[in-house]
Order: structure tokens, then sequence, then C-alpha cells
């Protein structure tokens, strides 16, 4: 009897530790289904424990980099994300707020926003949109439901399918929004 005990035991640890770790790697598979993203810089507000953000670099050629205003947590964080083979894929950051993220105009492929963890504020609409790249995404959650924010493609903006423009190796974008200092969107 002791050992059925012992054996049960062992068996429901087993799998309580297999879900647990399979957790992170779901939640990484139905945001990346979601985004409808292949790859790019993917923003996690808040950042999680490390494994999240972990399983986000397993899942597509993602950067991954995890926003939180709680000081403490960012070691830890850092080192879940070591020790999960993330590190050089993933990072963690403290941020004071999230009224302007650290990230410069159109850069962000994917914004991951779980209001449900936050305490107080997620980054308002115009700053998401900000850091939001053309056909970037925000996918924010609150009260258990998913909703989507998209940052169409402008007008005019040249596609480079290829190294050097298209396949005929001609480099000349016909980008109509390139500026002097940047990108004028």
């Amino acid at each position: 009897m002791t050992s059925a005990l012992l054996l049960a035991f062992f068996a429901a640890l087993s799998t309580g530790s297999s879900a647990a770790i399979r957790e992170p790697h779901a939640l990484a598979h139905e945001i990346i289904e979601r985004s409808e993203l292949k790859g790019g810089l993917c923003v996690l507000i808040p950042a999680g424990d490390g494994r999240l953000e972990t399983a986000l670099t397993e899942s597509g050629p993602y950067l991954v980099h995890g926003l939180t205003r709680d000081r403490e947590a960012v070691a830890e964080t850092r080192r879940r994300i070591e020790a999960g083979h993330g590190c050089g894929r993933a990072s963690v950051e403290h941020v004071a707020d999230f009224e302007r993220l650290p990230h410069a105009d159109g850069l962000v492929n994917l914004l991951v926003i779980d209001q449900d963890r936050l305490d107080g504020d997620g980054p308002p609409e115009a700053e998401i949109r900000r850091v939001l790249a053309p056909d970037g995404r925000a996918i924010i959650k609150r009260g258990g439901r998913w909703r989507t924010i998209s940052k169409p493609r402008p007008v005019g903006f040249d596609e480079w399918t290829h190294l050097n423009h298209g396949p005929d190796g001609n480099p000349v974008s016909s980008d109509r929004h390139i500026a002097h200092g940047g990108v004028r969107t």
C-alpha cells in the first residue's frame, strides 16, 4: 500500500510540474496565434517570472523585452531567463511607470499587456500606438478577455521581399515615407 501511495504521489508531482512547464509555452502559443505575427520585438507588460519570456523566444524569431514596476523581481526574472536559455533573446527591465515606454517610435512588433496582472494603469492607447511598428499588434488582456489593437501599414510604404529590395536585385525603394532624419508615418 505504501509503495502504491508513493508511486501515485510521484506521478502527480511529475504531472503537476510538467503542466507548470507547459503553461508558459501554451500561453506563448496563444499569444503568437492571436497576433498572427511571425517574429520581431515583443514587449511584455508586466514582465513575468522569466518562463513566458523564454517560451516566446523558443516559439519563433522573437526578441522579448519584459517591463516591470517591481524592482525586486528583476534579478530573479533575469536568473530564470538565463536558466531557461532565453539569455540574449529575452530581457527584463524595471520602469517607474508605463506612461512613456522605453522604445523608439514604430519599433515594437508585438506588445502584450496583461491588465489583470498590473497594479495600476498600463500604457495609454496613444503610447501603445506610438511604439507599435507598422503591421504591429498590441494584445491586451482585461477581465480575462483579450482584445487586439493593430497598427496598419501606411499607404506608400514599400516592402522589401529580398536583401536588395526585390528579385531583380535593384536596391532602389519606391517608399514615399522616407524623410531626412527618419521615417514619416
